[in-house]
């Protein structure tokens, strides 16, 4: 089953401030940031079988699971707004 992003992707991640570029590499989004670091976001395997908007994401060494559209778009937005502080 191919994840759609378009819940993530159609909030224009990519103009953010802080993140330097945005692609779906291997099935897994990837925000990369400004200070080298990443975000790699993936659909919850049992929300996806269910329809469910719910994403998992690993951030550096941290391991997020279970969040809605909005809780990742925070996190990815909180992440940006700290890689270009920096």
């Amino acid at each position: 089953m191919i994840t759609d992003y378009t819940p993530l992707c159609s909030k224009g991640l990519a103009t953010l401030p802080g993140v330097q570029a945005v692609d779906v590499v291997g099935g897994i989004l990837v925000v990369l940031l400004i200070n080298d670091s990443s975000i790699a976001v993936t659909s919850a395997a049992l929300a996806e079988e269910l329809g469910l908007e719910k994403w998992s994401a690993l951030v550096g060494e941290e391991q997020v699971l279970s969040l809605t559209t909005a809780e990742m778009l925070d996190l990815i937005k909180r992440s940006a707004s700290a890689a270009s502080s920096n």
